[in-house]
């Protein structure tokens, strides 16, 4: 089975025997036994970049624009303010875990989740349990955090700045990191054409004893699909017109927009190079 560890010295590929070792270097290749310059670099398997969170292992399939950035200088919001204790507490619980298919462009997805504008409006329980006058949103190089602060009484960490009920960061391009006082909700939003995307959340606690405390994530996941819906229909209207931002509301919304922006414009560049044939 193609999910047990792997205890052999070499990985064979099933389809046509090639077989590699443990480190991805072609060392045999059945039928190529007469070709010319065989194998060069490209024939081994692709090497991917491993880091660690905790005890959560990224790695990163694309470079580029803003894509190829140290591990660390990405993830570095979330170094400086979580403590390196809380992040190797987390023990993954694949029995939270839900996906979500959205029927709305990933792009209008982060949007919504950009700005905290909407919560007196959209969300009601979780407007009972933060304080919205003193919600706020930091813009960084590479991604944003919002920072909720819990109403007296309510479910809050005990490190860092007081009264403190959620870190929402968002990480360029489509990954969120939620940390709660219980634990993570990691979401990674995966585009699924101009019309739908599927939204993976993924549950790590640290403090079990405080999951029975915290607020209803799928409740506040279905009030923000009920509204993205109804954007994605809004933006196909013959009458819609892009509108302004909010200056103390929609920094993150702004900041996701202008690096669109810049990604995009990269890849139209690039294309353009390619198909002048300039290297």
């Amino acid at each position: 089975m193609l999910s047990e560890p792997c205890r052999g010295e070499r990985i064979r590929c099933r389809y046509h025997g090639r077989t590699f070792d443990r480190q991805g270097r072609l060392k045999n290749a059945p039928g190529f036994e007469n070709a010319l310059n065989f194998p060069e670099p490209e024939d081994h398997l692709p090497e991917l970049p491993l880091e660690n969170l905790g005890g959560l292992l990224f790695t990163r399939l694309l470079t580029g624009h803003n894509l190829g950035l140290p591990f660390n200088t990405w993830m570095e919001p979330v170094l400086t303010r979580i403590p390196a204790a809380f992040l190797h507490d987390l023990q993954p619980r694949p029995d939270l875990d839900v996906d979500y298919p959205v029927e709305a462009h990933w792009g209008l997805y982060c949007d919504n989740y950009l700005e905290g504008f909407h919560i007196p409006f959209v969300h009601p329980a979780l407007n009972k349990v933060l304080d919205f006058s003193a919600y706020r949103t930091e813009c960084y190089a590479h991604g944003s955090l919002q920072t909720g602060i819990a109403k007296p009484g309510e479910l809050c960490f005990d490190f860092g700045e007081p009264n403190v009920a959620a870190y929402y960061y968002f990480l360029f391009p489509n990954l969120m990191l939620n940390f709660y006082p219980w634990g993570l909700s990691l979401n990674l939003v995966e585009p699924r054409g101009t019309d739908g995307c599927i939204v993976r959340f993924r549950t790590f606690v640290a403090r079990p004893d405080l999951l029975e405390q915290a607020y209803n994530i799928d409740e506040v996941q279905r009030e923000d699909e009920e509204v993205v819906h109804a954007v994605q229909r809004g933006v196909q209207s013959h009458l819609y017109r892009r509108g302004r931002f909010s200056p103390d509301l929609e920094q993150g919304v702004h900041q996701f927009h202008s690096q669109l922006a810049q990604v995009m414009e990269y890849a139209q560049q690039t294309a353009d190079s390619s198909n002048r044939g300039t290297p």
